[in-house]
């Protein structure tokens, strides 16, 4: 739903920090996921990572062979990749499920997103970057249908 993230492959939940009209501490919150997603860009530890777990901040899978029936869960995939790589397939097999999509600029990567329109680059190795962008969709999660149905278009486009 529209309370999570892939990252990778990994399904990254955000529950816990979802905007709510009841919640008058949503700035503390957004400042909270922005740290955490800090903490998961510099590399967690593992106690980190099973802390985070136990917390229901985050849902780690692990490895994942049929990344499909998580990918439906997630309404934004992110790749925050940090090396140079071709045409990411993680992140084209999203845009065909429609999701927008985050990503670094860089080479492979920057070419899955128009920015703006189906999702955001970021700098490689920025994560208050990355976390900006995230809080943009939880912040605005009205943008997350039309970016996703253009990463379906740009996905098709491409296909033919």
């Amino acid at each position: 739903g529209r309370d999570s993230v892939t990252a990778g492959q990994t399904l990254v939940r955000f529950d816990r920090y979802l905007l709510d009209p009841q919640i008058k501490e949503q700035e503390s919150r957004i400042a909270q996921m922005r740290a955490n997603l800090e903490r998961i860009q510099r590399g967690p530890r593992r106690e980190e990572i099973e802390r985070w777990v136990a917390e229901g901040v985050l849902q780690w899978t692990g490895h994942v062979a049929d990344i499909r029936e998580l990918m439906r869960q997630t309404s934004v995939f992110v790749l925050p990749s940090y090396y140079r790589e071709g045409l990411p397939r993680s992140t084209q097999e999203a845009m065909a499920m429609g999701r927008p999509i985050i990503t670094t600029d860089t080479s492979g990567c920057r070419q899955t997103v128009e920015p703006g329109r189906n999702g955001y680059l970021v700098p490689v190795r920025d994560p208050a970057a990355l976390a900006a962008a995230v809080v943009r969709f939880v912040e605005q999660p009205q943008s997350i249908g039309p970016m996703g149905r253009e990463s379906r278009r740009i996905a098709e486009q491409r296909a033919t």
